[in-house]
């Protein structure tokens, strides 16, 4: 069984094999899969209903325990490319409200 080094994977948004440092794979092998985030954080998720990649309820899940995130769910695969102008209008007044962008 492999202990250090390197693993490699298929990025599929870039379309390309990337390394991923083993420590951080023992690291999520540590945990439920599942990242905590502070409480006081706010954000967005958004999931495509025919994603092959990422099972949804994996991210209905995700956001059960984090109820301070909004969650979108969009007609679309992994990479929801078709639904940019949709998220942008969603994710636009946020980046606002928090400063980010002007206005």
């Amino acid at each position: 069984e492999q202990r250090e080094g390197e693993l490699w994977f298929d990025h599929t948004a870039l379309c390309t094999r990337m390394p991923l440092s083993y420590d951080a794979f023992e690291d999520a092998r540590l945990t439920d899969g599942l990242p905590r985030l502070p409480d006081t954080l706010s954000g967005l998720v958004f999931h495509g209903s025919r994603d092959e990649t990422v099972p949804l309820e994996d991210s209905r899940r995700f956001v059960s325990l984090h109820p301070e995130l909004a969650f979108h769910v969009f007609d679309g695969d992994h990479r929801l490319h078709d639904q940019c102008e949709t998220m942008w209008a969603l994710v636009e007044p946020e980046l606002r409200r928090w400063g980010v962008l002007p206005g």
